[in-house]
């Protein structure tokens, strides 16, 4: 938490100028594939879905076989290469950013920073013989009826892989990013 809110200044300044979020992490089966509700696998990061709650959302993540996966929820903006980290090595390979700073990486943290956000959500689970990770979660009913879609959260997960050469804020490998979120409710 101390590394959100030290960053938050300098983050916050950036999005205030910073343009449209850009995709950068691209889901890849086998390696880093995140979906929600199985919807749009092989994205890239900062993807709008939206959900009605209450629900029942199931976090998967295609991984290698036996693959420890940390999933995180948060309340920060989903913004795509917020925090680039070193490319890695993963077979199938993961594409680059499309742009810089992460045209040399197919590796960052998604989701900015801003002082007041946090994480919301945590839960670890394992890549079973098939390399899925899984989990489902109920959803209490969240937003307004009103305004579908108006509370915004960000979603990220974290493979543990031997491919992966870790990053800032969580040290060196072996770490691979999934594809991040942007999930209304």
């Amino acid at each position: 938490m101390k590394l959100f809110r030290s960053a938050g200044l300098l983050c916050l300044a950036l999005s205030i100028t910073a343009p449209a979020a850009v995709a950068q992490v691209t889901g890849v089966a086998g390696i880093n594939d995140y979906t929600l509700n199985g919807l749009v696998p092989g994205s890239t990061s900062c993807t709008s879905l939206c959900f009605a709650s209450p629900l029942t959302l199931t976090m998967t993540v295609q991984a290698s076989v036996g693959s420890v996966v940390v999933i995180v929820w948060t309340d920060c903006p989903c913004r795509g290469c917020s925090i680039p980290w070193p490319p890695n090595a993963c077979f199938p390979a993961i594409p680059l950013g499309p742009l810089p700073p992460c045209a040399t990486t197919n590796q960052s943290v998604d989701f900015l920073p801003v002082p007041g956000c946090n994480i919301l959500f945590q839960a670890t689970v394992f890549a079973n013989s098939a390399g899925v990770a899984s989990i489902n979660v109920s959803v209490p009913s969240i937003g307004i009826a009103s305004s579908p879609c108006s509370v915004r959260l960000s979603t990220q997960a974290v493979v543990l892989d031997p491919c992966g050469n870790g990053g800032i804020p969580l040290g060196p490998g072996p770490f691979v990013m999934t594809q991040a979120y942007d999930v209304g409710f």
